[in-house]
C-alpha cells in the first residue's frame, strides 16, 4: 500500500472516530470531532499528493507532522479510559501512531534507495 493510500484510509479512519464519538455524546462536546479535523486533513493530503506527484514529499510530511500531533495530543486518553473521550482518544492514538511509524518507514525507505 503506498503512503498517498495510507494517508486516505488513515484519514477515513479518523473521521469516522470523529463522527462516531460525537454522536454517541449526542454532540455535546465539539471536541469530539477533532480527530475528523485531524482525518481531513491527513486525508486530503493523501488526495492532493495523489493528484499532484509533484508534491507528494511535502504533503506527506506535512500529513505525519499533523499526525504526530495528534498522537501526542491524545496521549492522555487513557487517564479518561473508560469513558467515550477515552476510547476516542485512545482509539486517535493508535491510528495516528501506526500513521507516524509507517510514514517515517517510508521516508527512510525513501532516502535509503535515493542514494
Amino acid at each position: 500500500m503506498t503512503m498517498t493510500s495510507f494517508a486516505l484510509l488513515t484519514g477515513i479512519a479518523l473521521v469516522a472516530i470523529g463522527v462516531t464519538s460525537f454522536a454517541i455524546t449526542g454532540g455535546a462536546s465539539v471536541t469530539a470531532l477533532i480527530p475528523a479535523g485531524l482525518g481531513v486533513l491527513i486525508g486530503g493530503a493523501g488526495i492532493v499528493a495523489n493528484r499532484k506527484p509533484e508534491w507528494r514529499r511535502h504533503l506527506l510530511h506535512g500529513a505525519v507532522a499533523v499526525a504526530l500531533l495528534g498522537a501526542l495530543g491524545s496521549l492522555r486518553g487513557f487517564a479518561l479510559l473508560p469513558e467515550i473521550a477515552g476510547i476516542a482518544q485512545v482509539a486517535t492514538l493508535l491510528v495516528c501512531a501506526a500513521f507516524v511509524f509507517a510514514g517515517v518507514r517510508s521516508f527512510i525507505a525513501a532516502r535509503r534507495s535515493s542514494g
